[in-house]
């Protein structure tokens, strides 16, 4: 394994490293887009609710007033008819010009369940449209919904291949900005990425709770990969950084392919189920140990700042340390490694 990463980074000492132009490091620019998107996201989602609340209490507090308004002169106008002689006609409120109660209280009285206007069942019939439309894309009940899911599993594989090229194609660093190296490259990936986005907000419009859905880890996931790849696009920059993290979605594979009817026996789907969940540890256990050996700063003992580590090499360590061999040729060299 170390051999594969020696022949690959002298490969790439020659011309054509050479010719790349070295970058000054924004990489903390792309992790804050990440972080702005999730935490503007729930602040956002908490002030709505705030809000909305507010509003309904407010909204509850006139109508009981307007209610017990029209109950009080309600009887005081019929305390008032009782104490007049029986002979003397007397207006009860049926007159014009001596109505008791207005229009809107009239309406109350008679209707008293008529509390919602039509703008407010116009927007709620628009927005249960858009729900049930969104909850068919998501579904494994509609062929809408399983072409979706199909189309969202094989684009996030194929974001974490090209993240996997991207890590040997620029080896000796994690950011780099020369437009012309990678660009086909970094174009793929923003159009896989802008599927994503639209993935995500349909699943965000189909969701019951959008707070839980804000902080699911599927949702982490998407965070951490859109918003850089973005961003990276229009400043002409990429950090491979945290893109390994969209492996995670592979956990699904098995539901997914039980749902596609491509299993038929449940020792199948648990057998499914054990490998999706082991690979997608492993890959992104050695894209965390990928990224922490390229970014922190080396021990005392090895100060080489040029020693970098391959993917390939982090996938090789981290199914060693997984289990338990521990052979002792791959080691962290640096201090957050350690």
């Amino acid at each position: 394994m170390a051999e594969l990463d020696m022949h690959n980074d002298e490969t790439l000492t020659g011309e054509e490293k050479s010719k790349r132009t070295p970058c000054e490091p924004h990489w903390y620019f792309f992790l804050l887009t990440s972080i702005l998107t999730m935490m503007g996201g729930v602040l956002v989602i908490l002030v709505f609710r705030a809000i909305r609340y507010l509003v309904s209490k407010a909204k509850q507090k006139q109508r009981m007033r307007t209610i017990f308004r029209t109950l009080f002169r309600h009887h005081a106008n019929y305390f008032s008819v009782s104490k007049q002689s029986k002979n003397e006609p007397v207006s009860i409120g049926l007159d014009k010009d001596h109505s008791v109660h207005s229009q809107e209280e009239e309406e109350l009285i008679q209707h008293p369940a008529r509390l919602h206007t039509r703008a407010y069942l116009f927007s709620v019939g628009l927005h249960s449209k858009i729900h049930k439309l969104a909850t068919k894309l998501v579904s494994y009940q509609y062929f809408s919904g399983r072409l979706f899911i199909k189309c969202s599993m094989l684009l996030s594989v194929g974001s974490f291949i090209i993240y996997t090229i991207e890590t040997y194609q620029f080896s000796d660093e994690l950011e780099h900005c020369d437009d012309r190296a990678g660009w086909d490259l970094r174009l793929i990936d923003l159009v896989f990425n802008v599927f994503f986005l639209l993935h995500f907000l349909v699943r965000w419009l189909a969701a019951t709770d959008t707070l839980a859905f804000w902080v699911d880890l599927f949702s982490v996931v998407d965070y951490c990969t859109i918003p850089p790849a973005i961003y990276g696009y229009f400043e002409g920059r990429s950090w491979t950084g945290l893109r390994f993290m969209r492996i995670i979605r592979i956990v699904h594979l098995a539901e997914v392919c039980n749902n596609l009817n491509l299993i038929r026996s449940a020792n199948s789907l648990r057998i499914m189920q054990f490998v999706s969940f082991f690979v997608a540890l492993w890959f992104s256990g050695a894209g965390v140990y990928h990224l922490i050996e390229n970014t922190s700063f080396p021990t005392q003992e090895t100060s080489d700042p040029g020693n970098k580590v391959g993917f390939v090499r982090s996938l090789y360590y981290i199914v060693v340390t997984m289990s338990t061999v521990g052979y002792g040729d791959v080691t962290p060299q640096t201090v957050c490694g350690q």
